[in-house]
């Protein structure tokens, strides 16, 4: 266009020559909460595994990356449960699959053992929470379409808490914490 050519009102330009119009206040909080929790997902110290129904996986966090010794690429679209639970550790996946609050769409901290790449195993106190699809109904096996599950490693806090040993006779057995899970809830 030339300057002696009549402008268009901005709505009738075209999608390229219209001026940037500033985000809304809405969408700005919208943008800052998006990258609030994007943040919150790539530094959090806990693992976040997002399946799908069916135990494959969607993505990880980096957390999970490095307690699991996994890429992220590695395990998409694999079975959760198949390449981290192998042989005997594979039946404690029915139990906590069992396991949801029906109001809520969660379970909380529910030990399991898996194994790592290195073939380590790790306890880990799982928090799964059921997520509804965007257009169906939300209810008990109505709508969901996929799980994330939160996890705390607790095994180097077991492992202290054998390390301290059994109380002398009179004392008070000394306690590495509230999130300990007794050896007793692991099998």
């Amino acid at each position: 266009m030339n300057d002696s050519s009549p402008q268009l009102p901005p709505d009738r330009q075209p999608a390229h020559e219209r001026p940037a119009q500033p985000a809304s206040a809405p969408q700005r909080a919208a943008d800052a909460y998006a990258h609030l929790t994007g943040a919150v997902y790539q530094h959090l110290p806990v693992l976040v595994v997002h399946l799908t129904l069916d135990g494959a996986v969607m993505n990880i966090n980096p957390e999970a990356e490095r307690v699991l010794g996994y890429r992220e690429a590695e395990l998409q679209g694999r079975n959760f449960w198949a390449v981290l639970f192998p042989g005997r550790l594979f039946a404690q996946v029915p139990r906590f699959m069992s396991l949801i609050e029906p109001v809520h769409h969660f379970t909380r901290d529910v030990p399991m053992t898996l194994r790592t790449r290195d073939g380590k195993d790790r306890v880990i106190a799982w928090t799964r929470h059921l997520l509804p699809a965007s257009d169906g109904p939300a209810g008990p096996g109505l709508g969901m379409k996929s799980m994330l599950c939160m996890g705390v490693d607790l095994t180097d806090r077991l492992n202290a808490a054998d390390l301290l040993g059994p109380a002398r006779p009179g004392e008070q057995p000394q306690s590495p914490g509230p999130n300990v899970v007794p050896e007793s809830a692991l099998t």
